[in-house]
């Protein structure tokens, strides 16, 4: 098995590649401004290591 994302161009269903790159820190900082992620990546519960 071998990991290989992709995502699903919606007007003709084919399968897209992805690259996934590391987040920055400005990254992370994004997800916390409007307009709002689902996600804030910054949040203390999400650095709490057990989760």
């Amino acid at each position: 098995m071998y990991f290989a994302p992709f995502i699903v161009r919606a007007e003709h269903e084919r399968k897209v590649p992805v690259v996934i790159e590391r987040a920055t820190a400005e990254d992370l900082k994004a997800t916390a401004k409007a307009p709002k992620w689902q996600t804030d990546w910054t949040s203390e519960y999400l650095a709490d290591e057990k989760n």
